[in-house]
């Protein structure tokens, strides 16, 4: 065999049969093959191979990890596992050696990285196509799903390629839902084409399930969507060693051969679906079951669907990004672990999570904007960024994104819900209750839009109004327990104690250990509002006692942190300052946990209580370690320049302590800055300002204005005292009778208590 007559394209040929080559490269390099008859000969000695070797997991798995190898090291590896491989997989090939350092070669320079180059996304939105359904003409009733699960699992399983948009199952229940049919699995041909042609999709494939046992066996019709003719038709029958995803994994490969597809998507990594998904039939069904659940936003039914999904298969990656989401976000580290038992799509997913998770928004939103350019369609990728785009306060994207999820799907009620709550958090009510009306007309009978409608109105003073819209999520959700927890919340502020009680009671009954460690800190509550310290204190160590047991025990993972700064609070009450510092170290002691808590958030407490006892040098020592340990992380000062403006109000330095809060990134959910921030206004005669703070604070029923029920309580005082000084006394002995309708029977002096009575009875004397 002559010599290559360029030696450039010689070292091409590898990346050439793997189809690693650009566009140009792979034209320069076809040229060449017509007048080369080495590297002619060579590509047909790899022809058979290079499809087969892009399939294989393990070479999969080892271009993955010699990445971050050294060459030597790659070297050897590569040629260990190749050798394994040919033995295994291309006994019937008879492969030259030379063939085993091309293909080490190419896996450790790397040239060319896999990517979805412009072209690659133009030639994806070319090849667009709607997998509409498999009817399950065996067993039409289809109690497992199946239908259900072919149909999702080709989706994902086509999706993989570069070379195919395919539309999600999510998208195309949109379409279906516009078009105004409820069940996808009884649309006809001609509907069928509608939707996919409303999704601008070239094909459409419609299925069947013939038969379930002894072995499955299925059929499918590829359509051109514009001509409503039938391309090909695929039959696949299973066998003894057959599964449902060996078979999506045929009926994928004969689809890919019918759809015409570029010569270069037949040598592109094609994993096995079950690669990508789960290997359990049993986990996919529960998983699918809790997708469901988890877009009806009823939370305690999606997260026993992914678990039951995790007892088939433990290492089901999509099963723990869910559960991170609605349950304990330590398990984004799980399933980052498994992420690559995922798709391309699920991992941008998860990557994004873990960087929430790892308090980095810049490159969680980076890793959705990268999965919309791959998945235009993907409306909960612009849903979530969104989401995200609000948290670091670019208010305009985040309202973009929100709104683009709607364009896809004028139905999408996550979009209508985060709408809600975003205009709210801007100060424009009414367009927080236009969206979310438009949640309760496209989801009259769920339970959702009202326990939002509920929020809306209880951030914005209507305590009235928020009762009966959690009444109204529980009429049609008896169990729902973000609205038993709401109303709970409600009725504690409404003094109505009894009722407070049975709503926390009916909550705290759920498996789900967020709920169950809550509804003892809102009990506790209850008796902190009525001035029953003692009692508080009973069933702080009660519960912290309990939940230490059950984390020995292995049975719980949430530390009882919050309980802590409950429980100094309430020592602070009755006056034991050395019980309430063992327990502030106590709980600085315990580590953040989940999303959203740090450390800084620890320390401030910590160093306000410092304050509180007078050790202010050893406040300001942990003030500068605060400041350190956020400049090291790169998160904002406001924690620091909170603790500033403690530590400047107990040395009698009120105005600067306000120009120190008024640093602090407001959050009107935040009840315990803005508490101190008014307290600040008050004492430097801002008297303005102060009564502002004050009312605002009172105008939002919010879950942190009952857990700092202490300070929560005293709101009614400091407004008297604005109110007072400002010479409003009819709204101060408002104020003062309210703040002692809490706190006249305390079973403990408090010096406030005998003030606020003095206070209404000489204001009462002068009216």
């Amino acid at each position: 065999m002559s010599e290559c007559t360029d030696k450039r394209f010689e070292q091409m040929l590898h990346a050439y049969e793997l189809g690693l080559l650009n566009d140009n490269q792979r034209q320069e390099f076809e040229i060449h093959l017509l007048g080369c008859s080495h590297c002619w000969t060579l590509a047909r000695q790899l022809k058979d191979a290079a499809p087969i070797i892009n399939r294989d997991t393990d070479i999969q798995i080892l271009m993955d990890r010699i990445v971050d190898e050294s060459p030597e090291e790659a070297a050897v590896a590569a040629e260990k596992q190749f050798r394994g491989f040919l033995a295994r997989r291309l006994r019937p090939i008879l492969i030259p050696a030379v063939m085993i350092a091309i293909i080490v070669m190419v896996l450790i320079l790397k040239p060319w990285q896999i990517q979805i180059s412009p072209t690659q996304e133009a030639v994806a939105e070319e090849f667009r196509i709607a997998i509409i359904y498999f009817d399950n003409l065996a067993n039409p009733d289809d109690p497992l799903k199946w239908g259900e699960i072919i149909t999702n699992l080709l989706i994902t399983d086509l999706a993989e390629s570069q070379y195919l948009q395919v539309i999600s199952s999510q998208r195309l229940y949109d379409l279906m839902r516009q078009s105004g049919h409820e069940k996808i699995n009884a649309l006809n041909r001609d509907i069928a084409t509608e939707i996919a042609s409303k999704g601008r999709a070239k094909w459409m494939i419609m299925g069947h399930i013939l038969q379930e046992e002894p072995y499955m066996e299925i059929t499918s019709q590829l359509v051109e969507v514009a001509s409503g003719h039938v391309v090909a038709a695929q039959h696949i029958t299973g066998g003894p060693d057959d599964d449902p995803f060996s078979l999506v994994d045929r009926l994928t490969a004969e689809l890919k051969q019918d759809l015409t597809l570029p010569l270069e998507a037949a040598q592109e990594l094609d994993r096995p679906v079950a690669e990508v998904t789960t290997n359990s039939a049993e986990a996919y069904r529960h998983y699918l079951t809790g997708v469901d659940s988890y877009y009806k936003l009823y939370r305690g039914e999606a997260i026993e669907s992914f678990e039951k999904a995790l007892t088939y298969d433990s290492t089901f990656a999509m099963a723990y990004y869910y559960l991170a989401l609605l349950k304990d976000g330590r398990l984004t580290e799980k399933a980052v672990k498994y992420s690559n038992r995922a798709g391309k799509k699920e991992q941008h997913y998860i990557r994004s999570l873990e960087a929430v998770y790892r308090r980095d928004m810049s490159r969680a939103i980076e890793e959705l904007e990268a999965l919309v350019t791959r998945y235009p369609d993907e409306k909960k990728a612009y849903y979530d960024i969104g989401r995200f785009k609000y948290t670091i306060g670019d208010f305009d994207e985040s309202f973009a994104n929100l709104e683009k999820a709607i364009d896809i799907d004028p139905y999408y009620k996550p979009a209508y819900n985060q709408l809600a709550y975003a205009y709210d958090n801007v100060g424009n009510f009414e367009k927080a209750l236009w969206a979310i009306n438009k949640y309760i007309e496209l989801a009259p009978d769920e339970a959702n839009p009202y326990d939002t409608r509920g929020d809306i109105y209880s951030k914005n003073g209507r305590l009235d109004a928020a009762i009966e819209s959690f009444q109204m999520a529980l009429q049609i959700k008896p169990d729902f327990v973000t609205s038993l927890e709401s109303l709970g919340r409600m009725y504690i502020f409404k003094r109505e104690y009894a009722k407070a009680k049975s709503c926390i009671m009916a909550f705290g009954k759920t498996e789900n250990e967020r709920y169950k460690s809550s509804a003892g800190r809102y009990l506790v509550e209850i008796f902190v509002y009525s001035g029953q310290f003692r009692k508080a204190l009973e069933i702080l160590d009660s519960c912290i006692a309990a939940e230490t047991l059950e984390i020995t025990a292995g049975a719980n993972t949430r530390k009882p942190e919050y309980k802590l700064l409950q429980k100094a609070q309430v020592l602070e009450e009755l006056k034991d300052f050395q019980g309430a510092a063992e327990t502030y170290e106590e709980y600085l002691a315990c580590p953040p946990t989940g999303f959203g808590n740090t450390a800084a958030g620890y320390h401030a407490f910590y160093i306000q209580f410092l304050i509180g006892i007078g050790e202010m040098k050893k406040a300001e020592e942990l003030a500068d370690t605060l400041k350190q340990m956020l400049e090291e992380s790169n998160e904002p000062l406001n924690s620091y320049w909170f603790v500033l403006g403690l530590i400047n109000r107990a040395k009698g330095k009120p105005e600067q302590a306000v120009t120190y809060f008024e640093k602090v990134t407001p959050d009107i959910t935040d009840f315990y800055s803005r508490f101190w921030k008014a307290r600040a206004y008050l004492e430097a005669e801002q008297l303005e300002e102060a009564v502002a703070e004050f009312e605002k604070l009172l105008s939002v029923y919010s879950s942190h204005r009952v857990f700092f029920g202490v300070w929560g309580v005293r709101t009614h005082y400091y407004l008297g005292l604005a109110y007072e000084r400002s010479k409003w006394f009819g709204k101060a002995v408002e104020q003062y009778q309210a703040f002692l309708d809490y706190w006249q029977n305390a079973d403990t002096p408090i010096d406030e208590v005998e003030d606020a009575k003095i206070r209404l009875q000489r204001l009462s004397i002068k009216s």
